[in-house]
């Protein structure tokens, strides 16, 4: 079973709000907070940890403040000394993770308007034909559903950025769920969870197939950080 989470942000506008709890987080990700210049960056980027020790606790009965973090050469986050897994992402006014005993790829993107068609051409073929043929209307749905699904899956892989989006394809279906058309680097054996967190926000969750995903957990900022306090 794999546990995802998901805080919604929106009402912290300033990062002296939750500064305090920088204590409660690596070193390594006080030094990524430090350098970012603008308060929601900050933000998201704080959330982002805390929320997966609030899923780690909450799912695994970890204690908070135990769990050690390190990057996998192919830099995917993992935990050390377990066999529990955890990604995590951050866009817009969503922080989400999730946890499991498995491979996990999870991705929030918000929709923003943008030249799409600069991106995209960087996709597989039958997703710039698909985006081609959408109406202009639906465009920026359809760009990011498929953003969040490609991310998803490259993150499963551990493979990132340098995974190109060409290499894979992945396919919407009339229902509006997804699956892996064309597999990259072997890894096929997988599903995913596609859908809107909000109006303004596409989720993705990859994990291998015949796995169960729970129900999104969706908790609020100060129920994640009350519990490290």
């Amino acid at each position: 079973m794999v546990y995802p989470f998901a805080v919604n942000i929106r009402d912290i506008v300033r990062f002296d709000q939750i500064s305090a709890l920088c204590g409660a987080v690596s070193a390594e990700r006080q030094a990524r907070i430090a350098r970012f210049r603008f308060d929601k960056d900050k933000i998201r980027c704080l959330t982002a940890e805390l929320l997966v020790r609030y899923a780690l606790s909450v799912q695994f009965g970890m204690d908070l403040g135990s769990a050690a973090f390190q990057c996998a050469e192919n830099g995917k986050p993992l935990l050390v000394d377990s066999d529990v897994h955890f990604n995590l992402s951050h866009s817009g006014e969503w922080v989400v993770c999730a946890v499991g005993k498995t491979e996990i790829g999870i991705d929030v993107e918000e929709i923003r308007q943008t030249d799409y068609q600069d991106i995209y051409c960087s996709f597989a073929e039958p997703e710039i034909a698909r985006l081609n043929s959408t109406e202009p209307d639906r465009k920026a749905d359809v760009f990011y559903q498929l953003w969040t699904l490609k991310e998803s899956y490259v993150k499963y892989c551990g493979s990132g950025l340098r995974c190109p989006f060409s290499d894979f394809t992945v396919e919407l279906l009339p229902d509006g769920s997804a699956k892996l058309a064309r597999a990259a680097a072997g890894v096929s054996d997988i599903c995913f969870d596609s859908r809107k967190l909000d109006a303004a926000h596409w989720y993705a969750l990859c994990i291998p197939d015949g796995t169960q995903a729970a129900a999104i957990c969706t908790v609020t900022p100060q129920r994640v950080f009350s519990i490290v306090k």
